[in-house]
C-alpha cells in the first residue's frame, strides 16, 4: 500500500515538473494594453475603394419585365403546365416512338421512287380512265395534241404530268438518260447527275411531283408559270 501511494506521487511531482518547464517556454505577454496603435486610410485609397463595385452595397432598383418577355414567361409556363399532364406525357411518349418510324418510312418510298408506290397503292386504276398517262406509253402519246386538250378541258395536274412525260420522251430521244418503264424519277435524276442539266431537271422533278403525287391544285396562272419552267428546260435540253 506503502509504494502505490508512492509510485503515485513520484509520478504526480513528474508531471507538475513538465507543466513548469513547458509554462517557463512560454514567451512573456505584454501587460500593457493601454497604448493604442491608430492607422488611417489614404485619401487616394478612399477613392479607389469608392468606385470599386465590390465594395458598393446599395441595392440597384431594377427595371420591371417589358411585355414581351411577360408574354414568354407566360407562354412557357403555361408549356410546362400542359407537359406536366399524364395524358400529354403519354402522346409525347408514342411520338417519339412513331415519329421516327414515319420518317423512316417516308425516307424508303423515297428511295424506291413515288412512281412506283403510288402505282402500287392505285393498282391498274387509272387516274381519269378517258386519258391513260402513265409512263410506260410515253412514245405513244401525241403531246402536243394531249396538252391541248388537258388545258382546254381545265385539267392543269394532268397538263403537268404530261409535260414531265414529255421531257422524258425528249431525254430519252436524245440520250441523256436511259429510260425504261421499270425506273423512277430518282433513277433518271442519278442519270443526269454531273450534268449541265441535272439542276433544272430537279426543279420541274419537284413540280410535277408537287402537283401530281402531292395532289396540289393547279390553276390556269399556277400552271403558265408551270409550263414556263417545262419550257426553259427544252431549251437548256436543245430541243
Amino acid at each position: 500500500m506503502a509504494l502505490r501511494i508512492l509510485f503515485r506521487y513520484t509520478l504526480w511531482l513528474i508531471f507538475a515538473g513538465l507543466f513548469c518547464l513547458q509554462a517557463g517556454a512560454l514567451p512573456e505577454l505584454k501587460k500593457d494594453s493601454s497604448r493604442v496603435e491608430v492607422r488611417s486610410i489614404p485619401a487616394k485609397n478612399i477613392s479607389t475603394y469608392k468606385s470599386d463595385k465590390d465594395f458598393q452595397y446599395r441595392q440597384h432598383i431594377t427595371e420591371g419585365m417589358s411585355v414581351w418577355d411577360r408574354f414568354w414567361r407566360w407562354f412557357w409556363n403555361k408549356v410546362d403546365a400542359l407537359m406536366q399532364r399524364q395524358g400529354v406525357k403519354t402522346g409525347m411518349k408514342i411520338l417519339m416512338y412513331v415519329l421516327p418510324a414515319l420518317i423512316l418510312i417516308y425516307a424508303i418510298l423515297r428511295f424506291m421512287g413515288m412512281e412506283k408506290v403510288m402505282l402500287w397503292i392505285s393498282g391498274s386504276k387509272a387516274v381519269n380512265p378517258d386519258f391513260d398517262i402513265r409512263e410506260d406509253n410515253i412514245y405513244g402519246i401525241d403531246f402536243t395534241q394531249a396538252l391541248e386538250e388537258a388545258v382546254a378541258q381545265g385539267r392543269f395536274r394532268e397538263a403537268t404530268r404530261l409535260h414531265y412525260l414529255k421531257t422524258l420522251r425528249i431525254l430519252s430521244d436524245l440520250g441523256r438518260i436511259n429510260w425504261t418503264k421499270h425506273k423512277t424519277n430518282i433513277d433518271y435524276a442519278q442519270d443526269l447527275a454531273g450534268t449541265d442539266l441535272s439542276y433544272g431537271f430537279g426543279d420541274i422533278t419537284r413540280i410535277y411531283e408537287y402537283a401530281w403525287y402531292g395532289e396540289f391544285p393547279v390553276n390556269e396562272q399556277e400552271y403558265k408559270l408551270v409550263r414556263e419552267h417545262f419550257n426553259q428546260f427544252e431549251k437548256q435540253v436543245g430541243a
